[in-house]
């Protein structure tokens, strides 16, 4: 069996990336966001 694959909508990621862009946060804080 293969894995799952959760998908976000757009503006999950886009919230995602702002995160990582201007408040230099790690790929863990932002996924708990």
């Amino acid at each position: 069996m293969g894995k799952i694959r959760t998908t976000y909508r757009k503006e999950i990621k886009l919230k995602a990336i702002n995160l990582y862009q201007k408040k230099d946060m790690g790929i863990r804080s932002i996924s708990k966001e």
